[in-house]
């Protein structure tokens, strides 16, 4: 039995973005935060980070996909992990922030953040600072035909 999990699609777009946006500074530490170190997903020695990222991914998805719900719970952490680091305003988001969006509710996914205020003492200064959150989500209607998916009359 195949469990939903984020697609392939996703998947390949989260690869991209951390391509894009340089995130293999602080590759390791986002993995393990996430629970995609190499103890559960190996490690190929050689690799470059973009195949790294890909193939732990990959691997997490697989698992998930099977059921592993750890493996799934990893993907999602991941996903905000790599949103906090690289989206410090979701109201100003780069390019790709819409297509990661609708990649994630086509999974059944809905992005979504919350505001909270940091303080930096040393300077004095506060500023917010967005936590990611994804939340399943099931739609009311049907792209396609427009009916209402919750009655089934």
């Amino acid at each position: 039995m195949i469990t939903p999990t984020l697609s392939e699609l996703t998947v390949g777009q989260l690869v991209l973005v951390a391509a894009r946006e340089r995130a293999y500074a602080s590759l390791d530490p986002l993995l393990l935060r996430a629970g995609l170190g190499p103890e559960h997903y190996g490690y190929h020695y050689g690799e470059d980070e973009h195949d790294l990222v890909q193939s732990r991914l990959l691997r997490a998805r697989s698992r998930a996909r099977e059921g592993d719900r750890e493996a799934h719970r990893a993907l999602i952490t991941f996903v905000c992990a790599l949103l906090q680091q690289t989206v410090p305003d979701p109201y100003n988001p780069p390019s790709w922030f819409a297509e990661l969006s609708e990649l994630l509710l086509s999974d059944g996914y809905r992005l979504t953040w919350d505001n909270w205020t940091e303080s930096d003492s040393l300077w004095g200064d506060f500023r917010k600072q967005p936590i990611y959150r994804i939340l399943p989500y099931r739609q009311r209607t049907c792209p396609a035909c427009g009916r209402d998916q919750r009655s089934r009359t």
